[in-house]
């Protein structure tokens, strides 16, 4: 549960750092 947890939250990471050009 955990691990799905984290690899949700990096995925959003990836996103959020892609739109905003970070």
């Amino acid at each position: 549960m955990l691990v799905i947890i984290c690899l949700v939250f990096l995925c959003l990471n990836a996103v959020l750092n892609t739109w905003f050009g970070n």
